[in-house]
C-alpha cells in the first residue's frame, strides 16, 4: 500500500514560490543573476518542473498540521501572497518598477536574493535565528526606499515590507525560547551544551548547529500548541524526543545506537523544582 502523502501543502507551496518562470530573466539562468544560495535552492527545489505553477490555496492550519511552526507557516503564506510584488519589482521593459541609481550598492537581483533568502528560513531553518531575518528585512526595506516606490501598479510595496518586518519582530528567538522554560532544568542545559558546541570548531561538537536547531523548532511548535514539554520528552516519537535523541556524530567508532545521547541523559535527569 503506498505510503500517505503528508506534506502535500508544504510541496505546492514550494512548488509555487520555486517556479521556473517566476521571475523571468532570472528564471532563465539563474546561476547569472543570484547568488550561490538562491540558485542552490532553485536546484534542490527542481524548479525547471515547476513551470507555471498556479498559486496553491493554502491556510496556515494545514501548514502548521504539516509540520511548520505558526510563524513559520506565515512566512510561507507571505512569499505566496507576494511574489507577484517582487516579480514586478524586478521586471524588465514597459512593466518595471525597480528604479536604477548609479551610486546604490543594490541591483534588481538582490531583491530576488532575499526572496530566496526568506524561503530557505520557510523550509529549511532555523527560524529562530532572528538576527539573520532581520538582516534579509532590513536590506529589503533599504532597497525599496532606494529603488522602488511606495505604490506602483496598484501595489502597495512599503506596506508589503512594513507587514513583512512586522512578521519577522514576533518569530520567537533562541532568547525567547530559553526565557519561555525558564523553569525547565533539564531543557536549559541541554540548549546551552548545544550552544557551545554550535559555536566551536573542535570536531567534538560535529552537528550541534543542526541538533540545536531541531529542539529549537520543537520547542517552538510546543509553546504555539500549548503542549507539555515533559510528556512530549516521554513519547519518544515527539519531534522533540527525536531531536533530543539524535546522533550527532554516527560510525563505526561511536557508542552504539542504544546508548542514550547525552541530551537524553540530560532529560532523565531529576532537577530540584526551581
Amino acid at each position: 500500500m503506498t505510503k500517505p502523502h503528508l506534506t502535500v501543502n508544504i510541496d505546492k507551496a514550494k512548488q509555487y514560490i520555486f517556479d521556473a518562470n517566476a521571475f523571468t530573466h532570472f528564471s532563465f539562468y539563474p546561476q547569472e543573476y543570484l547568488n550561490s544560495t538562491s540558485v542552490g535552492l532553485l536546484k534542490k527545489n527542481n524548479w525547471r518542473n515547476n513551470r507555471y505553477v498556479e498559486k496553491p490555496a493554502i491556510n496556515l492550519d494545514e501548514l502548521v498540521h504539516e509540520g511548520m511552526s505558526k510563524k513559520q507557516a506565515e512566512l510561507c503564506l507571505y512569499l505566496l501572497e507576494n511574489r507577484k510584488l517582487f516579480c514586478c519589482a524586478t521586471a524588465f521593459g514597459d512593466d518595471r518598477v525597480w528604479e536604477e541609481r548609479a551610486i546604490s550598492k543594490w541591483r534588481s537581483n538582490d531583491f530576488i536574493d532575499r526572496y530566496y533568502g526568506l524561503a530557505q528560513f520557510v523550509f529549511e531553518g532555523p527560524m529562530h535565528q532572528k538576527d539573520k531575518l532581520k538582516k534579509l528585512v532590513d536590506d529589503l526595506r533599504e532597497m525599496q526606499e532606494k529603488h522602488i516606490p511606495e505604490q506602483s501598479r496598484g501595489y502597495d510595496f512599503k506596506k508589503s515590507i512594513d507587514d513583512l518586518s512586522t512578521l519577522v519582530s514576533e518569530v520567537p528567538g533562541i532568547d525567547q525560547v530559553k526565557e519561555h522554560f525558564s523553569e525547565n532544568q533539564k531543557l536549559l542545559k541541554i540548549i546551552n551544551r548545544l550552544e557551545v558546541g554550535a559555536n566551536s570548531y573542535n570536531p567534538r561538537w560535529m552537528n550541534s548547529s543542526k541538533k540545536l536547531n531541531r529542539i529549537i523548532h520543537a520547542l517552538v511548535k510546543a509553546i504555539d500548541n500549548d503542549l507539555d514539554v515533559d510528556t512530549l520528552l516521554k513519547d519518544k516519537n515527539s519531534e522533540l524526543s527525536k531531536a533530543i535523541d539524535m546522533k550527532r556524530i554516527t560510525g563505526f567508532f561511536v557508542d552504539s545506537k542504544e546508548k542514550p545521547t547525552h541530551s537524553r541523559t540530560i532529560a532523565m535527569t531529576s532537577f530540584p523544582q526551581m
